[in-house]
């Protein structure tokens, strides 16, 4: 493909719990004014609905998706997608293009789908011990699932190989649909519960792993709640469905 760009592997460094961090106190803004402002910014559309349930059915993000971070943080990767760099890895980026943040930086849909890059299977994970678990991968490519590992960096698996074990297996969690197919969600490591996010307050462009401890309450936003990682610009994905599992 013309797009693709083949000098973007780094290594990914440890995420720093001491960084981009902030107090509880320091955020005033709801869930809904925040919503309200991308709303107003022209980057999401349709209407909001509140789920009743912690976590959806596993049908709900089964298919072809397009993963950004939510666009209305203060961190850089705030409104990019996440990617396959064209050598396995998964990282962070925004096609320099002119085209808005919800096609990564292409003009149009057609064209985000011709380069490929930005899109990613999410399948469930079948099986009693595994519910609401499921295995991300590179579009066509299931020798390159998205794992976690012991250190907080990820790398990949084959996912015949991943989905056997935790480290190759998410919690993929939301509370916030927008319209029919885009949704806000967090991603945790069913190994331990912690969150895929872009650390060193947002300047990592491979994603790592880590949970802050400003509300220990807070399972499904990374020890933040909603309101506060959606500030950081740093884990909380928005998806969009482009297309339905095969």
């Amino acid at each position: 493909m013309s797009d693709v760009f083949d000098n973007r592997v780094r290594t990914s460094s440890m995420p720093n719990s001491s960084r981009g961090v902030r107090s509880m106190s320091d955020v005033g803004h709801s869930v809904s004014s925040k919503l309200k402002h991308a709303l107003a910014l022209g980057l999401l559309s349709a209407t909001i609905a509140m789920s009743a349930q912690a976590q959806d059915k596993p049908i709900l993000f089964e298919g072809i998706w397009r993963i950004g971070v939510e666009s209305s943080g203060i961190a850089p990767p705030a409104g990019e997608c996440l990617i396959n760099n064209g050598q396995g890895n998964f990282e962070r980026y925004l096609w320099p293009l002119g085209g808005p943040a919800r096609w990564c930086g292409f003009p149009t849909l057609s064209q985000m789908l011709q380069n490929g890059q930005a899109e990613f299977g999410i399948r469930y994970v079948t099986g009693p011990l595994y519910q609401e678990q499921y295995v991300i991968f590179p579009r066509d490519d299931q020798n390159a699932c998205l794992i976690a590992n012991a250190d907080g960096t990820t790398g990949v698996a084959p996912c015949a190989q991943a989905e056997l074990t935790t480290n190759g297996r998410w919690f993929i969690d939301s509370t916030v649909l927008v319209g029919d197919y885009q949704r806000f969600a967090s991603i945790r490591s069913a190994t331990d519960d912690r969150c895929l996010i872009f650390a060193s307050d947002g300047q990592d462009v491979r994603p790592t792993l880590h949970r802050w401890t400003n509300d220990p309450t807070d399972q499904l936003y990374c020890g933040l709640g909603i309101d506060e990682l959606m500030e950081t610009g740093q884990g909380l994905f928005t998806f969009l469905k482009v297309a339905n599992p095969s």
